[in-house]
């Protein structure tokens, strides 16, 4: 992507602890690198299989195919150095987290946003050679239950019982729910589409908008 004549230009990203994330800028080409981090930037332990940016890299492939337009783009994934490298957002892009916090409410962003869940949600439905790449839920208990649910039970006992049930509740959800997808992959599916038969679909036609981002 780069020759060795051109001139670049990096600058550190952040809005994040579970990754060290990069602008490069030469010429016409802006990307962004992502590498995730096995500790997380925090004062405590915090661990996590940085292998989770192999599956970041193919969910971003997916939800591109199944909504052109709407993630950026994927130019690289390096799975021995846990980097992803992707397309920049324009620069009048601004972080939508960031205007929700500020009160600064977009309800358009929030129907294009909601379209767009539609549309990966419909299109997902019962993809059963989808689980192999996607049924793995240790990167939800590593970087969403352990850190929220069970930490914090840890550290305050008087909420432990209500938090240590929470944590298992989510923890069978993602247990049964990998279950079922394996259990239907053998199930019997209509000829020619590989789905299973049963379940009516509607079209969502998806607007050709970053997923996050909102232009000034």
């Amino acid at each position: 992507m780069l020759s060795g004549l051109d001139a670049v230009d990096v600058s550190v990203l952040g809005g994040g602890v579970s990754a060290d994330v990069f602008a490069v800028d030469s010429g016409a080409l802006h990307i962004v690198i992502k590498q995730a981090l096995g500790q997380l930037k925090v004062a405590t332990t915090w661990e996590a299989d940085p292998g989770r940016i192999v599956v970041e890299a193919a969910a971003l492939r997916l939800a591109g195919t199944i909504a052109p337009g709407s993630v950026p783009a994927v130019y690289d994934i390096d799975p021995e150095r846990y980097a992803l490298v992707i397309e920049r957002a324009p620069e009048d892009f601004r972080n939508w987290k960031d205007d929700l916090l500020a009160d600064r409410i977009h309800t358009d962003v929030a129907a294009r946003l909601g379209t767009l869940l539609a549309t990966w949600h419909s299109a997902t439905t019962d993809r059963h050679d989808l689980v192999g790449r996607f049924g793995d839920k240790a990167g939800f208990v590593e970087l969403r239950i352990e850190p929220f649910y069970r930490s914090v039970a840890r550290k305050h006992p008087a909420l432990q019982h209500g938090l240590s049930a929470l944590s298992e509740r989510w923890q069978a959800r993602c247990a049964s729910s990998t279950v079922t997808s394996r259990r239907r992959t053998s199930s019997p599916t209509a000829p020619g589409n590989g789905h299973s038969t049963g379940k009516s679909r509607t079209s969502v036609t998806p607007p050709s908008t970053w997923h996050s981002c909102s232009p000034t």
